[in-house]
């Protein structure tokens, strides 16, 4: 049975943040809304892009204010060069700093990242597109995944897991919080990404559309990740879907569908 469950975020300080992990494992991971920063116009007011056109010295003001809110220095942050791929990567101290300054300098190509060291932010993009959060508490593994329409259909998910199952992981040692993104009720696609879904090999797939007409779709990438964890043998209990969609929640979220040239939201997790 999926679990869905908005209040898995906790609103404060203009942050969702995943108490629940906080408490539990001492894990802080949380997404931030568009809300609290210091960009105007389409961009106001917490854009945390370089690549979208906002002024770059307000976005670095609004990036080391969310390094303040949540107690970590902005140079101990690792961003990643986000290209809709399925590429995964593990991060050091010795990546520190990476895209702190430009997006040129982030992890060049990667849209998943993880790391087994204390003190270091992952750090990922978003508007629209699904954050999902792994923790595997026993192997002190902690990681985040950007996952677009293109990223689920070539199945990012599949590809961070059996990364970690490469490191000795079991799937029932792994925890899943699949984040605020656009919602199957607001997330229409054309003929040619349906096509791509219902040929996936994940027996369920099909179910992450909804037939339009006209061909015209709507899709469900969260869904498309969650099936690729349950088919790899993750326990449904162990994954839990955000119900926050950022299409939808106008005044929490920036969405690229919704409103095209806009900010973008930023998921994090730290150990």
């Amino acid at each position: 049975m999926i679990h869905i469950e908005k209040e898995i975020f906790t609103v404060e300080n203009d942050l969702l943040t995943l108490v629940e992990w906080q408490k539990e494992h001492k894990i802080t991971a949380g997404f931030t809304t568009k809300n609290g920063g210091e960009s105007v116009n389409q961009f106001t007011s917490l854009n945390l892009s370089y690549t979208v056109g906002d002024n770059q010295a307000t976005v670095l003001k609004n990036r080391k204010s969310l390094a303040e809110k949540i107690g970590i220095p902005y140079e101990k942050w690792v961003f990643s060069g986000q290209n809709h791929t399925k590429n995964i990567a593990e991060v050091t101290m010795a990546d520190c700093g990476a895209g702190a300054e430009s997006f040129e300098s982030g992890i060049a190509n990667v849209d998943g990242m993880y790391t087994k060291e204390s003190g270091i932010v992952l750090a990922a993009f978003f508007a629209d597109c699904t954050p999902i959060y792994f923790i595997a508490p026993k192997h002190n593994l902690i990681g985040i995944v950007h996952a677009g329409w293109s990223g689920s259909i070539q199945e990012i998910s599949r590809a961070f897991v059996k990364k970690w199952f490469s490191l000795g992981v079991k799937a029932k040692e792994i925890e899943v919080i699949i984040g605020p993104s656009a919602s199957q009720s607001a997330y229409h696609v054309g003929a040619d990404i349906a096509k791509a879904v219902a040929n996936m090999e994940l027996l369920d797939a099909r179910d992450a559309i909804i037939d339009l007409g006209n061909e015209q779709f709507k899709l469900d990438t969260a869904y498309l990740n969650y099936l690729q964890l349950i088919d790899l043998d993750i326990p449904a209990d162990n994954i839990i879907m955000s119900s926050y969609c950022t299409i939808s929640d106008k005044d929490l979220f920036f969405s690229f569908r919704r409103d095209g040239e806009t900010g973008r939201m930023l998921g994090y997790i730290t150990q």
